[in-house]
């Protein structure tokens, strides 16, 4: 790969290797798997999430609203606690993330992972010429004073079929993220029809939440190049510092709070996503707003970021995800401890307490009866599921999923 010297981006650069993802990297099916059930799990037990009442309370103060119903239902965010899987991961949402919108100028996101996807490919590189501007000059210019000439040259060049098939194998739906038009140029901005560019607030957090990955994403981008995304879309690096694109979200939080992000307006909505690093924690929030108020906007990103402290505090570590391996999807069981689960897949993970733990289990089972797994099926649907039959199938299966893990592992 080849970097011109003198450019704006050579420093940042210089150093990032065009390097394919080893064998070992996680693909982003798999990453994007696990969000998917853990955003399924707090849709359908919102319940379970540990902050939601607060998350709607602080909504409704942001927006200066008595209660939920009086919050305007052209409001829609999404807010995923954290950038890594564990346990400790919510997501957070208002008026279903599931609404797709006009995504505007957020949509050059997409754009942007797609241009360094092809570099890293070794099907381009940044001195490659596109109607007569280098690529590196096009990506400075999308991002920093976000170029609508520079987005409709690199994603024509790239391709929409080509673009949206690159989306649909890494696992986003067309609802989710859907790229099919051109922007108009600078100045009429606001003057175009409703276009087919178009995502939800789920959709673009779970792009950010790929992006956020600090080691190598398998099909998505390596970590160095991940590190230059983000790098690129910081409120704190040259090219995404103008006061305009960070009027929103990170407009009146400290200087020192890292926000990587994007943002976009038409006549149809005002957004902005990204990922909030806070020092001691991180976290990615979407906002779409069909009431185009960016001074509400303000008033939430400050209070949700310090909202954000509780994040590590609040959310109990029983609600348990687990993504397994074997069988390539979610097992949700808000009953496991993390010595249960070590035990369960026969890891022998030495649990602290033990002697402890072993005193209790006895009595614990004895007054707390186990409570019984979420089906794995849609069969959930049914206004009357075979229980008995579930629970059999479900000990079948796992089962045959420690036999199978046993057999792998030696174990």
């Amino acid at each position: 790969m080849i970097v011109r010297r003198g450019g704006a981006l050579c420093a940042a650069m210089a150093c990032w290797l065009a390097l394919t993802a080893p064998a070992g990297a996680q693909p982003a099916c798999e990453i994007l798997a696990q969000v998917d059930a853990v955003i399924k799990r707090c849709r359908e037990h919102p319940t379970d999430c540990a902050l939601r009442d607060e998350f709607v309370a602080l909504l409704q103060e942001a927006y200066a609203a008595e209660d939920i119903t009086e919050l305007d239902s052209r409001l829609y965010v999404a807010v995923l606690t954290d950038t890594k899987l564990h346990a400790r991961l919510e997501f957070l949402e208002f008026r279903m993330g599931t609404e797709k919108h006009s995504s505007a100028s957020i949509i050059k996101v997409v754009t942007l992972v797609a241009v360094l996807h092809e570099i890293e490919a070794g099907r381009l590189e940044w001195e490659s010429v596109i109607e007569g501007c280098s690529v590196e000059s096009l990506v400075y210019r999308m991002i920093k004073v976000s170029s609508n000439e520079a987005y409709n040259a690199l994603t024509h060049y790239l391709g929409f079929e080509k673009i949206n098939a690159w989306l649909r194998e890494l696992g986003f739906s067309e609802d989710e993220l859907f790229i099919g038009h051109y922007l108009l140029p600078a100045g009429n901005a606001n003057r175009g029809r409703l276009g087919t560019n178009r995502s939800t607030a789920a959709g673009m957090a779970k792009l950010f939440f790929l992006i956020a990955q600090e080691d190598d994403v398998d099909g998505f981008l390596s970590s160095e190049g991940l590190a230059l995304a983000r790098k690129l879309l910081s409120c704190h690096n040259e090219s995404n510092n103008d006061p305009h694109h960070n009027d929103r979200l990170n407009r009146d939080v400290a200087e020192s709070i890292c926000f990587m992000h994007k943002t976009g307006n038409n006549d149809y909505v005002v957004t902005d996503g990204g990922i909030f690093n806070c020092g001691d924690r991180s976290f990615i929030v979407v906002v779409f707003d069909k009431r185009l108020s960016k001074k509400k906007m303000r008033t939430f990103g400050a209070a949700l970021v310090e909202f954000s402290a509780d994040f590590p505090k609040r959310i109990p570590p029983i609600a348990v995800y687990e993504f397994d391996p074997i069988l390539l999807g979610p097992r949700w069981d808000l009953g496991l401890t993390a010595e249960k689960i070590a035990n369960h897949l026969a890891l022998q993970t030495p649990a602290p307490n033990a002697t402890e733990s072993a005193s209790k289990s006895e009595s614990d089972q004895a007054a707390e009866p186990e409570p019984e797994p979420e089906p794995e099926s849609e069969s959930q649907a049914e206004p009357e599921p075979e229980h008995a039959e579930e629970s059999e199938a479900d000990e079948r299966k796992e089962e045959d999923c420690r036999r199978s893990f046993r057999s792998r592992t030696g174990a």
